[in-house]
Parts: structure tokens; sequence; C-alpha cells
């Protein structure tokens, strides 16, 4: 089964190669903080950077995904929100999750399902933890898991653009076009400009129901 995307999902790197080492350390990258889509330019608002709370902070992200105004736009914000999903977690969390990414790399399903099990026990209002077992869940051919982690993940955040992303792949892969269709067409509500988007729901839409006539 390929699963060539789970590679970009399981860990914090934006655009620029930097990486979240730890939920709680600062990355230069993210003192731009603000990404604000207007007519095309991105406005950095650094002053909000040095202030604002994690949570502030991705829902100012959240909304200026929602308005960017092309792609270009949209990917730069994606790439420091899903820094920004684990910015509240604890120290114990990160440890947990940086095991978990290292064992998902390996290809140690098991392993990994136990540790971020272990961090939900832990933080369980991070939807970003579901997100990372379900993609565990998927690795160790457990699709019907995967999928219920990642329907808790939206569940906890609604506006988990990256689980409606994995969600939609993962049911693609599964032969469920219908729901890989229902779920991108979620996405593109919560991420209007992500690259490729309305090409890929319109391949979606002929998979799952055909040529229009």
């Amino acid at each position: 089964m390929n699963r060539t995307w789970i590679a970009r999902r399981r860990d914090g790197a934006d655009n620029t190669g930097q990486t979240d080492t730890g939920a709680g350390r600062p990355i230069v990258a993210l003192r731009l903080v603000t990404l604000l889509a207007c007519g095309g330019a991105l406005v950095a608002r650094p002053a909000a950077a040095q202030t604002a709370s994690p949570q502030v902070v991705t829902e100012h992200m959240m909304t200026a995904l929602q308005q960017a105004t092309d792609s270009t736009a949209a990917s730069i914000i994606e790439a420091h929100l899903r820094v920004y999903l684990l910015k509240t977690a604890t120290p114990a969390v990160s440890l947990l999750v940086e095991r978990g990414n290292r064992e998902l790399s390996a290809s140690q399903a098991g392993e990994a399902i136990t540790d971020f099990s272990s961090a939900i026990d832990l933080q369980p209002e991070l939807a970003e933890l579901y997100r990372l077992r379900a993609l565990a869940r998927f690795q160790g051919n457990d699709y019907a898991g995967a999928v219920r982690d990642l329907e808790q993940a939206v569940h906890t955040e609604p506006r988990d653009f990256v689980a409606f992303d994995d969600l939609s792949h993962m049911a693609e892969q599964h032969g469920d076009a219908k729901g890989a269709y229902t779920a991108w067409k979620k996405l593109l509500e919560l991420d209007p400009k992500t690259e490729g988007g309305d090409a890929r729901l319109d391949e979606l839409r002929r998979k799952a129901y055909g040529q229009p006539t």
C-alpha cells in the first residue's frame, strides 16, 4: 500500500526546512506568526509574535488560511500551522511525539501507536496527537482505527485541515473514492487555496461519481 504522503505529515517541518524539535521551543521562522493574505501578498505582523499565546496565533493563522488569495500564501501558512498544532504540548508529550515520529519513520507502527497513545493520555485535548496516531494505525494496516482517530482529531479541532487531508488520502488508498472526495471537499472549505486543491477535487469527483453527463 502506497503511503508516500505519511512522511510529509509525521513531523513539523516548514517550507524552509526548519523543524520544531520540541513543542515548547521557540522557532525563528515563526516570528512572522500572523501571516495574512492580502491581495496576493503576505503581510507579516511580528509584534503579535512576541506576545500572543500559541492558541491565539493558531486562531489567526486558521483565519488567514481561509482568506488566502493564492496557493503561495496558503502553503506558507499551512507550513507554520503544522508546527503550531503542537506548540502547547508539555515537555513529556513532546518527547513522546519525537519518539513516536522516529518509530513511524522506521516503520515501527506498534511502538509509535503506544507512544502516541501515552501522549494522548497526558493531553487528550491536543487534536494533533490523534492525527499522528492515525498515521501509525494506517501504517499498521488498521484503516478503521486510523479513521476513528482522524474523526476524533476533527471533533477536537474542527478546523484541522491536515486531518482532512490525511483522511482523504487514506480513503483513496483504501478504495473509498466517495470518502476521499468528501474529506477533500471539507479540506477546501478550510484551505481553499491549497496547491492543486481544485484539480484533486475534480479527480476525486470523477473517481467517485464518474464523468458528468
